[in-house]
C-alpha cells in the first residue's frame, strides 16, 4: 500500500541540530508535556523509493515546546515509535513554539533495521514563522470537533533500504565458521589426538600419538572462524 500518489524523489535530508538526544522513551502522544500550545495530529507513511512500497521502521520526533526551549535534560516533547509493518505511523503531539531565528520546525529520524536512513526536518506552510524547506513544508488543517487542535500528514520517502536488507542478511566476505573438536584418548603410555574441523560442506581431520607417563582423557569442544585462504593452507 502507499499512502502518496507519488514516489518520485527521496526527502530531503536535514541537519540533526545540536538538540538530539538518543534513546528517547516510547510513546506516540505528546500531547500531555505542553498543554499551552495547540494539538497536532501528524500521519503518514515511509516508503521505499525503489520499491515504491511502504517499509516498516522506527521514527524519532522532537521539538521546542510551546515557549521556543528546548528540554536537554529529559524527553519532554520527544520520543519515538514504531510504524506498523506497512511503514503508516500516527503521532498526536503539540504545535512547537519558535526557536528564534529559525523557522518553526519538528525534527525527525528514521531508523530501518537500526540504522539511521533519514534525518530531517518538518516546516509548516501557514503556521508560524515560514522559511524552511518548501518540499518539507506541510499545511496543518484544524479539526471541526476541536477548535485548538490540527491534523497534517507528511510521506518519508527513503532510499538504499533494500541494500541495508541484504546486507543484514549477508555473512562477512571470506569467512567461514567452523565447529573445532579435540579428543584425548589414554591407553597405556600412549596419547592419541584426533582433531576435526566441520564446516557446510568438508570435514578435515588429524591425528597425533604421543607418549605421556600419566594417562589421562580430556575432550574440547568449540567454536571458531577461519578465512578461506585459511583453510586452503590448512588442506
Amino acid at each position: 500500500e502507499v499512502y502518496s500518489d507519488s514516489c518520485t524523489g527521496t526527502t530531503g535530508h536535514d541537519a540533526e541540530g545540536p538538540y538530539y538526544t538518543p534513546n528517547p522513551p516510547v510513546r506516540e502522544d505528546f500531547t500531555s508535556m505542553d498543554p499551552k500550545s495547540d494539538k497536532l495530529f501528524i500521519s503518514g507513511q515511509v516508503i521505499d523509493i525503489d520499491s515504491c512500497q511502504g517499509v516498516e521502521a522506527k521514527i524519532d520526533f522532537w521539538s521546542a515546546n510551546s515557549t521556543g526551549v528546548y528540554d536537554n535534560e529529559g524527553y519532554n516533547m520527544r520520543g519515538a515509535f514504531y510504524t506498523d509493518q506497512n511503514g503508516y505511523y500516527s503521532l498526536n503531539t503539540r504545535l512547537p513554539g519558535w526557536f528564534a531565528p529559525r523557522p518553526h520546525h519538528i525534527h525527525v529520524k528514521v531508523w530501518v533495521h537500526d540504522i539511521v536512513v533519514l534525518t530531517t526536518q518538518i516546516y509548516f506552510s501557514n503556521y508560524g514563522v515560514d522559511g524552511g524547506d518548501k518540499s518539507r513544508e506541510v499545511t496543518i488543517i484544524a479539526r471541526d470537533h476541536d477548535p485548538n487542535a490540527y491534523t497534517t500528514s507528511f510521506v518519508f520517502i527513503v532510499d538504499n533500504v533494500p541494500d541495508l536488507i541484504q546486507d543484514t542478511e549477508q555473512p562477512e566476505t571470506g569467512i567461514i565458521p567452523t565447529t573445532t573438536e579435540m579428543n584425548e584418548t589414554s591407553s597405556d603410555d600412549l596419547i592419541t589426538t584426533t582433531i576435526q574441523e566441520t564446516e557446510s560442506t568438508e570435514t578435515y581431520t588429524s591425528t597425533e600419538v604421543t607418549n605421556d607417563d600419566e594417562p589421562s582423557t580430556r575432550s574440547r569442544s568449540e567454536t571458531s572462524e577461519y578465512s578461506e585462504e585459511q583453510i586452503r593452507e590448512y588442506k
